[in-house]
């Protein structure tokens, strides 16, 4: 009877920690995509102090970071960033959209303007991470 009773505690905190489990690893690779994301910013924030205008070449940013694989399209990978000047903004260069997609399949982006505002945004589980990012939603933090 008590090796039943002790078997049976088991199995219930098995069930409970299972659920606990999957839940933190997908938070935790969310993560890594966030934070790849802000690595390429650092990245695009050197470039435009110096050029005074952002970029969309995966080659200039690549020299710059090597940790991380820049693509001019979708990101289809985990660790790949997709780099998108909108066309909208007030010159080009002027706004860059970085874009990530996590191992989970949420794309994760981070959209710099010239006046050094940040917007965040995600979309939800995606083949790939549209580059213009016209389904993702904005705010102030992920």
């Amino acid at each position: 009877m008590e090796l039943t009773v002790v078997l049976l505690i088991i199995a219930i905190l098995i069930v409970i920690a299972i659920p606990v489990w999957y839940s933190v690893r997908s938070r935790t690779q969310d993560r890594a995509a966030q934070s790849e994301l802000r690595t390429a910013a650092g990245a695009e924030m050197a470039w435009y102090s110096d050029a005074r205008t952002y970029t969309e070449d995966p080659v200039e940013l690549q020299q710059m970071e090597s940790a991380l694989t820049f693509v001019p399209g979708p990101s289809t990978d985990p660790k790949e960033v997709s780099l998108y000047l909108d066309p909208a903004a007030p010159w080009n260069g002027a706004t860059v959209v970085l874009g990530s997609r996590s191992v989970t399949g949420r794309c994760f982006y981070l959209r710099m303007t010239h006046d050094s505002q940040q917007r965040f945004g995600s979309t939800g589980n995606v083949p790939a991470c549209d580059v213009d990012a016209s389904a993702a939603v904005w705010a102030d933090e992920w």
